[in-house]
């Protein structure tokens, strides 16, 4: 939501109004004090209504990561915006009084009409717009400190967590190494492998923000081969990731929380099986299921989806994209260049 400062805009045009008036004030014996009234309450108009104008063309299709270029675009089509403002109120003004211009020559007011009310517009626009631009970019500063600052305590949050629930690991994986040796069972030696593969990546990214998809897709294969011994048949898996893509980076386990949340939403069984499919598309990593929901599900907080989101918006100020239809739902998340 974008937010306009309409406080110091008219507090701005207060202390502009009077300066601008002040000549007229000297004068004010010379001439009708309609006159003068009339100037200074026309000149506030003019003065709010261009700071008004100025906020909207300085935030429309504004992301605050614009190219200098479009910066200065924006800028001078306010400025220009702002100095036909200005010919508007001299315009309105002579009409309201026109006695002010009787004690002139009729030269110098036609000069007057013609030259005056643009340079105004001009000093006063580039003045306004440079004042709006500055706290824009104080607001930008606060911003990107309070967002470092969540990304910090979110990080330390997570640290925390993972070393409430990591007891021992070189325990845990010399016992899943006695375990491997202990069962002649192909099978479960190779679920015992993966396993350790899977805490392993876990851990090597504790202190980590961003992963490459290789990294990932090799975590995920052996996140399956362990989904795929419960499931069996009732959960498919289709990947279609060409090799230039994964060099390419994405937030650690952000793969795997989209296909546990594919999991958790819907029926997986050997009748109606569940089918993800992770392809790359458009430089987006696309994660589509098929929508099959349960009748009965655990309270849906959308914690996953929303942890994705917050950690792109944090680390790259890119957005996930998600898109349901009657059959399928689909999320995408964006792939940065390493």
């Amino acid at each position: 939501m974008k937010k306009y400062q309409l406080l110091p805009g008219i507090i701005l045009s207060v202390l502009l109004t009077l300066v601008l008036s002040l000549r007229r004030l000297i004068r004010i014996g010379d001439q009708p004090a309609v006159g003068f009234f009339s100037f200074a309450a026309l000149t506030f108009l003019y003065l709010t209504l261009s700071w008004a104008v100025l906020q909207v063309v300085h935030q429309t299709g504004s992301t605050g990561r614009e190219s200098l270029k479009r910066q200065w675009l924006r800028g001078i089509t306010g400025v220009i915006m702002a100095v036909i403002l200005s010919y508007a109120h001299e315009t309105l003004y002579s009409i309201i009084a026109p006695d002010s211009y009787m004690a002139e020559d009729l030269v110098l007011a036609r000069r007057r009409l013609l030259f005056l009310p643009g340079i105004r517009g001009l000093v006063i626009g580039s003045f306004q717009y440079f004042v709006i631009y500055y706290f824009a970019m104080t607001q930008h500063v606060q911003r990107a400190k309070m967002e470092i600052e969540q990304l910090k305590k979110e990080n330390l949050e997570a640290r925390l967590s993972l070393l409430k629930q990591q007891v021992s690991p070189h325990f845990l994986f010399n016992s899943l190494n006695t375990l491997k040796t202990m069962t002649d069972a192909p099978d479960a030696r190779q679920y015992i492998v993966q396993l350790s593969h899977v805490y392993r990546y876990l851990l090597s990214y504790n202190d980590n923000s961003m992963a490459t998809l290789k990294d990932e897709m090799e975590f995920t294969e052996s996140y399956l081969a362990i989904l795929k011994e419960r499931y069996e048949n009732a959960l498919l898996i289709n990947k279609e990731i060409p090799e230039a893509a994964l060099h390419h980076k994405l937030p650690p386990l952000a793969l795997q929380i989209l296909i546990e949340n594919a999991i958790k939403h819907n029926i997986v069984s050997v009748e109606e099986p569940l089918t993800i499919d992770i392809r790359w598309k458009d430089d987006m990593l696309e994660v589509a299921n098929n929508l099959n929901r349960r009748l009965s599900v655990a309270e849906q907080t959308g914690t996953g989806l929303h942890n994705i989101r917050e950690r792109y918006r944090l680390l790259c100020q890119r957005s996930m994209e998600t898109d349901i239809n009657h059959d399928s739902f689909v999320v995408r998340i964006p792939l940065i260049p390493a």
